[in-house]
């Protein structure tokens, strides 16, 4: 009797919490407008929830939260006060017995608001889904993901400890930082920028400023590069695919390639275990060097000895300004023009 009662209240709470559920991803149950007059500062700060950032067409801030569990006590705490908005998780626990409590928040920012902003939360994602223009951002998760659509800030910090990091466009003074997970970014203009991954690759389409991009185990892939760029990779190889500036490349296990474009400055690619591949424009002057303790050497360069270790020439006329150093333990090293 006693067993049947217990899977009875079991069915009960079971089915109750199905009803409950429905259309929760779909209307919200608790909406807010706030007033942005007097805000320098916002604050967003959850734990499981999804975040998603959406322009606004408002001139105020618009919270939605979608819960399976139309409570009080599960909605977002919202402090204001000192300049400053505070959009919080509320106060309860994730689960209870027989009963499990999902949420998303949507939270609407209107164009005209161009302070600063602090978007993190525990374990759900983050979404900055339209165009944003603000004076500061920060983006952070311990273990989701994170995707930017398009974001500009004098300076932007993006970092996620366990979980993939996907930007659209950047226009920043940035730091884009992951511990395990992939990285990859679109468009990057900065004055400087800092993309590093501990456990994860990296790919970038087109960036432009001065770039320091690093990875203990991973590849690293940009295509187009305008700028200066530092890349740094213990396991896993590095391809530059078009650069325009200068290029400090090094990697322990892996090999490295890079081309350029017409505009060269100085070139150090190192690599302790793996070949180097360089293309470079057919008109250069440079002073040149290239060393390969095991494995032949191949340059296009007049006064050059292929299959030497060591070549140490200048290339062009007069006395150029540019270097060029390439140095590989166990590999080959081929320039082509």
């Amino acid at each position: 009797m006693i067993k049947k009662v217990l899977t009875v209240a079991f069915l009960v709470s079971m089915t109750m919490s199905v009803h409950c559920q429905t259309n929760w991803e779909t209307e919200p149950v608790n909406i807010v407008e706030i007033n942005l007059d007097n805000i320098t500062e916002l604050d967003i700060s959850f734990h499981e929830e999804k975040v998603s950032i959406l322009q606004g067409t408002g001139d105020k801030l618009v919270v939605k939260e979608y819960r399976n569990k139309n409570d009080r006590e599960f909605f977002a705490d919202i402090v204001q006060g000192n300049g400053k908005l505070s959009i919080k998780r509320g106060g309860w626990i994730s689960w209870r017995l027989f009963y499990i409590v999902r949420s998303r928040i949507e939270i609407y920012l209107p164009t005209g608001y161009k302070h600063a902003i602090s978007i993190g939360t525990t374990s759900g994602d983050i979404v900055v889904a339209d165009e944003y223009a603000v004076s500061k951002a920060q983006i952070k998760t311990t273990s989701g993901d994170i995707g930017v659509n398009k974001l500009q800030a004098e300076t932007a910090s993006i970092s996620a400890t366990s979980g993939d990091i996907d930007c659209k466009t950047l226009v920043a003074n940035v730091e884009v930082h992951a511990t395990s997970g992939d990285i990859r970014i679109e468009n990057l203009t900065a004055g400087n920028a800092s993309v590093k991954t501990t456990s994860g690759d990296i790919y970038g389409k087109t960036a432009t400023g001065i770039l320091a991009v690093a990875t203990s185990s991973g590849d690293i892939v940009w295509e187009v590069i305008n700028g200066e760029i530092s890349a740094n990779s213990t396991s896993g190889g590095i391809k530059l695919n078009l650069v325009n500036g200068g290029v400090t490349a090094q990697t322990t296990s892996g090999g490295i390639r890079c081309a350029f474009g017409k505009n060269i400055e100085d070139i150090s690619l190192t690599t302790t275990s793996g070949g180097i591949a360089l293309d470079l424009p057919k008109d250069i002057g440079c002073n040149f060097s290239a060393t390969s303790s095991s494995g032949k050497i191949s340059t296009p360069f007049a006064g050059g000895v292929s299959g030497k270790k060591v070549q140490q020439i200048i290339v062009g006329e007069g006395n150029p300004d540019k270097n060029i150093r390439l140095e590989t333990v166990s590999g080959d090293i081929r320039v082509k023009q």
